[in-house]
């Protein structure tokens, strides 16, 4: 997703999006196709996530869209991150956004402090 959003044909509108949208555009932007993304492909990752791996069951929706979004802001923290530093001397590579991307999300998976101390 990062290397579309920087790289892809539709760069530009990714780096207005990112550089641009608020809360405020954000609610401005199509209601009826976001709210039928977020059912459908809610719906779609619930039929194909391996529930065994997680400490989270298919009886706590609320707690996998939680997670859902904290695995999605930071995709979107990333590559915002790399529009918003563009050009300066904190510019990051492709491969900057996959480790910042990958040590969050292992902060996700096992958490940030020292275990067994």
């Amino acid at each position: 997703m990062a290397n579309e959003a920087i790289n892809g044909e539709n760069a530009q509108f990714y780096r207005h999006l990112f550089l641009h949208m608020d809360f405020k555009n954000r609610r401005k932007m199509s209601p009826e196709l976001m709210h039928a993304h977020q059912t459908e492909g809610f719906q779609f990752l619930m039929d194909h996530v391996d529930f065994s791996l997680l400490k989270i069951d298919k009886t706590q929706p609320n707690a996998v869209r939680l997670l859902l979004h904290q695995l999605m802001n930071n995709v979107f923290q990333s590559i915002a991150s790399y529009y918003l530093n563009r050009d300066t001397e904190q510019a990051l590579t492709i491969e900057q956004i996959y480790e910042h991307f990958e040590l969050v999300t292992g902060w996700l998976e096992t958490g940030a402090s020292v275990q067994d101390k």
